[in-house]
């Protein structure tokens, strides 16, 4: 995938800057794709929470510990990124993602809508909820 595995840390002036937040958002994905646990560690809220019709809801730190079942051959694209809301202290991502590949067993689902929410506290972004909704439709906004 060629993705940059850093942190992203950066004090923005501009907290409602979508292209931050969708680069806090692929270098979390990246960095689970690629089972780099300190990077998913360091961008996930400890009591984060994922939803997903793989792994079902699980906490940040579940992730983190069994993301060794993701088969090498996995990996994602996004699309139609949409911002809900972004502001000083929240962003709220919605997205269609492919991705490929399986966890354990189970092949990951092909499509998926995606909402993430970030928060900011003591000037750290993190993670807090990621929710995956198996879907072939497209997403309609006005």
């Amino acid at each position: 995938m060629g993705t940059n595995m850093r942190n992203v840390e950066r004090d923005t002036e501009c907290s409602d800057d979508f292209s931050l937040a969708m680069e806090r958002e692929r270098l979390l994905l990246s960095s689970i794709f690629s089972k780099d646990t300190k990077v998913m560690t360091e961008n996930m809220a400890p009591s984060g929470l994922g939803v997903d019709a793989t792994m079902g809801c699980v906490q940040a730190q579940d992730l983190i510990a069994g993301i060794d079942q993701l088969s090498a051959d996995a990996g994602f694209a996004i699309e139609q990124a949409h911002t809900v809301r972004s502001d000083a202290e929240v962003a709220v991502l919605v997205y269609q993602m492919r991705q490929w590949g399986r966890l354990g067993s189970q092949p990951l689902p092909p499509i998926v809508w995606c909402t993430s929410v970030w928060s900011r506290a003591e000037d750290r972004w993190q993670a807090v909820f990621h929710h995956e909704t198996v879907s072939h439709m497209p997403c309609v906004t006005n």
